[in-house]
This record gives C-alpha cells, structure tokens and sequence, in this order.
C-alpha cells in the first residue's frame, strides 16, 4: 500500500524514478538492507553523480512535495 502510494505521488509529479522490487531482485534487497532499512518503500534519492543525498523507508509525503518542489 505505501509503495503504490509513494509511486502514485511520483508519476502525478513526473519524478522520474526506478522501480526496484526487492522481493524478486536480490541485489536490491540487499542494498536496502545495507542503508538499514527492514520495510518497503524504500527510496533513496540521488545528486547527479549518483551520491545518496537522502533517503528514507515508508510512505512520506512531506519528503515527496519537497522533493517535487
């Protein structure tokens, strides 16, 4: 349900963004688990080089309008 959330307030902001389930794709299980994080949505927000400027776990939109902002 927060994904599906996260992911609706994206596409109606036209954030481009890459959908990784990590229930099929191990890599990215993996990598969440190494920022921490134990619950999905997980999104990780990037700079332009591809450094992590932020990230967070769960449904969050205050984070989501500021990122749109």
């Amino acid at each position: 349900m927060q994904c599906g959330a996260s992911s609706r307030m994206l596409q109606k902001h036209e954030i481009e963004y890459d959908y990784l389930d990590v229930g099929v794709d191990a890599d990215a299980l993996e990598f969440t688990k190494g920022l921490g994080y134990m619950q999905a949505p997980v999104l990780v927000i990037r700079d332009q080089d591809g450094g992590i400027v932020d990230s967070w776990s769960g449904f969050n939109p205050d984070k989501l309008k500021a990122l749109a902002a």
